[in-house]
């Protein structure tokens, strides 16, 4: 799968009412026929163009024919096809032998002193042995570009994307050009396609508050907006206990409008939990739900509710003797029966973890219990092959399973100990293994397909879901930095990308003890963030399309002092306005401390409702923006009885005769449509 690098212009940072702004601009893409859809058009070349394409009659070196198979060329070389299809044909080169011919050149309108980011794809087609492939090297003016040398395909018949990140000059146009500077007779054959100067967005990154420890410190879970229009979250430590340093709940307004709505460890014992690591849930009831991993009436950790204005109650202690679990790290989710769902990486039964539901008022229950032992549990030899220690929250999926990973145990286990799985259970409890990690290697001992997923997945609108792993991958051996992967509801797992496959890890990685989740945007593509790596080393926002393609849109610490942030260990909430929102564990105007920040790339309002599913009859929120002028609510079409309750919240109940579809809420400003579909059960 392909990547790009950040592409954002010189970073323009300003003051705009007390908060730090990062802007990126960016212009649109111009190289003409860079997919080679239209033939022999619309660029140059310093090599001759072959009339004609046959193996009867190979074209020599220093020749090029732009058609759809170069084994139609030559029977030495190999049968590929165009590695996008996107124009499914591709620049077929027989390399020149004097280093300095350009195979491809383009001169293009530019925006002067700007950073553009040119990926082309590239292939070695030599079929035979002693395989001395091209070696290309990109030009901007006649001048090499630092750091875009050495371009060369590792595999012959496999293509490979590459990147080079370059600085406009002062001019308005720009001349860029592909050598091939390898001055070898045979094997020096190759295929260039989908060259490109991609269009990036404006990229506003908006640092809206900067923890001082007083009001909490170091944010590491994840954003959730509310039905009234404001932003909660928590952060593992600060706060106003006695010793400062136990945690809080806050709340945030989307245009920066700050309150630290509860410091954890108030009274002695900290019976009320500390140090959360997780993200709240909002309930139909209006409620916030969450866990802490630490502290509690007994031991290890408790669940919590609390309102939107600050009234906290411990639902429920978790004491480790009774097999109900500890150690809670993740979120919990509300499921459509009306229980939330969470997990839990100690205890349980077996003592290897668990997954457990509580009621809105607290009645807790242990589902299921994970084994960690190799001798298995419960007479069960092989039950530790489900894999334990559930570090990530779950997730509903429409067919109305549960979806969860656990960082250990598994089928596949080596010398490094266990690897993971994926795992599917039904809300009663029912647990089937979907997939253990680490079931691809190479020479290097590398685990192809990740371990250690510890971010809560997420499922796409195309029915796949999707998640990260902290280690394993292609990249940095032995251990990896890292993963994307989809997996089908019924188990096929798909590695999309391997973090670090850039020079320097310009495109991130992921590392110890983290996993930021993966959320899925209006545009169709997700996006995540990454706590290392980057231009400035300290993370990134990057996104995905659902085939696997990745762009770093945003890296932090790109500005002395990290004033926009550093290490975003938690992933991103898309709000109803359009604009990501997330945190950051360090940096700031306070460097030690973290932050809340906006990200905007233009994309518009829409709405989500809560639940995302249910029959004829049953009630609905609906949260949005500028929702008080609204006029009709639809479910994919039908009309639907609703009532204005805010700005940010509608009320209404799935229509007779609906079907399954967006909902759509009309108002002065336009229509806005659900996120996903709302599903309609029978």
């Amino acid at each position: 799968m392909g990547t790009n690098v950040n592409r954002l212009n010189g970073m323009l940072t300003v003051l705009i009412g007390g908060m730090l702004c990062f802007t990126a601009l960016a212009g649109a893409d111009t190289v003409v026929n860079g997919d080679f859809s239209h033939g022999n058009t619309g660029f140059s070349s310093d090599y001759t163009a072959s009339p004609t394409c046959s193996t009867s009659s190979p074209f020599t070196a220093g020749y090029y024919f732009v058609g759809a198979n170069p084994n139609n060329c030559n029977a030495g070389w190999i049968s590929m096809s165009d590695p996008t299809n996107k124009g499914l044909k591709m620049l077929i080169v027989n390399g020149a032998q004097d280093g300095t011919s350009r195979v491809w050149y383009e001169t293009l309108a530019t925006t002067p002193n700007t950073q553009f980011t040119f990926t082309f794809w590239m292939a070695d087609i030599y079929n035979l042995s002693g395989d001395s492939p091209a070696t290309l090297e990109f030009s901007v003016d006649g001048v090499v570009v630092s750091g875009c040398t050495g371009y060369s395909p590792t595999t012959p018949g496999q293509w490979q994307k590459e990147v080079c990140t370059y600085t406009s000059g002062s001019g308005t146009t720009e001349t860029l050009a592909l050598i091939d500077t390898n001055t070898a007779f045979e094997a020096n054959d190759f295929a260039l396609d989908d060259i490109s100067d991609p269009p990036a967005v404006t990229v506003t990154l908006t640092m809206l508050h900067s923890f001082d420890g007083t009001d909490g410190a170091s944010p590491v879970a994840p954003l959730v907006q509310a039905f009234n229009g404001s932003l909660y979250g928590t952060t593992l430590s600060g706060g106003s206990s006695p010793n400062g340093s136990d945690g809080t709940i806050f709340t945030i307004t989307p245009s920066g409008a700050f309150t630290s709505l509860y410091s954890f460890c108030m009274k002695s014992g900290c019976p009320d939990g500390y140090h959360i690591e997780a993200g709240l849930a909002q309930a139909t009831n209006g409620e916030l739900y969450g866990s802490t991993p630490t502290g509690g009436v007994v031991c290890c950790g408790t669940v919590f509710k609390i309102t939107p204005g600050g009234r906290f109650t411990t639902l429920d202690s978790l004491p480790e003797e009774d097999g109900s679990g500890s150690d809670p790290m993740a979120g919990l989710v509300q499921a459509t029966n009306g229980s939330l769902y969470g997990t839990t990486v100690g205890a349980g039964v077996n003592g290897g973890g668990s997954v457990f539901k509580i009621t809105p008022s607290g009645t807790l229950t242990t589902i299921y219990s994970f084994c960690p032992s190799s001798d298995g549990c419960d007479g069960t030899p092989n039950s530790r092959a489900n894999g334990y220690s559930p570090g990530a929250g779950l997730i509903q999926a429409t067919n109305g399973d549960l979806y969860g990973t656990t960082t250990e145990g598994g089928t596949t286990e080596g010398t490094s100990g266990n690897y993971g799985t994926v795992f599917k259970i039904t809300p009663s409890g029912a647990l089937t293994t979907l997939y253990s990690f680490c079931s691809k290697s190479n020479a290097q001992a590398n685990c192809l397909d990740g371990y250690d997923p510890l971010g809560t997945l997420v499922e796409a609108t195309n029915g796949d879901i999707y998640g990260t792993t902290q280690s394993g991958g292609a990249n940095c051996p032995p251990y990896g930095c890292g993963t994307i992967f989809k997996i089908t509801p019924g188990g096929t797992l798909t590695t999309l990308y391997s973090f670090c496959s850039q020079s320097g890890c310009a495109d991130g990685k992921e590392g110890y003890d983290t996993g930021p989740a993966l959320i899925q945007a209006t545009d169709g593509n997700l996006y995540g963030t990454t706590p290392s790596g980057g231009a400035g080393g300290y993370g990134t926002v990057f996104q995905l399309t659902p085939s696997g393609d990745l762009t770093t849109i945003y890296s932090f610490c790109i500005v002395s002092g990290c004033p926009d942030g550093g290490q975003p260990f938690a992933g991103l909430v898309q709000d109803t306005n359009g604009t990501f929102y997330g945190t950051t564990e360090i940096g700031g105007t306070t460097p030690v401390d973290g932050t809340v920040f906006s990200l905007s790339i233009g994309l518009g309002p829409f709405v989500e409702t809560l639940p995302t599913s249910g029959k004829l009859g049953a009630g609905v929120k609906i949260l949005g923006t500028d929702l008080s002028t609204a006029t009709t609510v639809t479910f994919n079409g039908t009309p639907a009885v609703f009532t204005i309750v805010s700005g940010s919240e509608i009320t209404t109940s799935v229509p007779a005769g609906a079907t399954t579809g967006d909902v759509q809420v009309k108002t002065q400003g336009g229509t806005l449509t659900s996120k996903v579909p709302f599903k309609v059960k029978k």
